[in-house]
């Protein structure tokens, strides 16, 4: 059975980075409490102190109810990880990896220890 991809919520141009890179790695990142609609207006309202677009998101986003959006072309990228690295190897870096970011309703704590 194949996979179905909603495609409804795309990142406009300028929101990422469209040119092919090839991918060595998948990362998963997870949200507190969100939903996929909340982390995809978020990304997109995301501003450096200039005004400038951060330029932050993942090519996926699963909802709690398991639906996949597909934000921008797997192929492409945008920052995921917040690295304070300089601008060059965070940037070959952040290139190699497809982000799939998953909605958690919580974060994980350690219970009895």
């Amino acid at each position: 059975m194949a996979l179905k991809i909603d495609h409804s919520l795309r990142f406009p141009d300028g929101e990422y980075f469209p040119a092919k890179r090839k991918k060595t790695g998948i990362a998963i990142h997870h949200t507190v409490g969100g939903t996929a609609f909340s982390t995809f207006d978020y990304w997109l309202k995301d501003r450096n102190r200039s005004g400038n677009r951060r330029m932050v998101g993942t090519a996926y986003i699963i909802d709690r109810d398991g639906t996949i959006y597909q934000v921008f072309e797997p192929f492409a990228w945008a920052y995921q990880f917040g690295l304070k690295w300089n601008a060059a190897k965070q940037t070959k870096f952040e290139q190699r990896f497809i982000g799939i970011e998953h909605e958690s309703p919580s974060t994980l704590r350690v219970s009895n220890g």
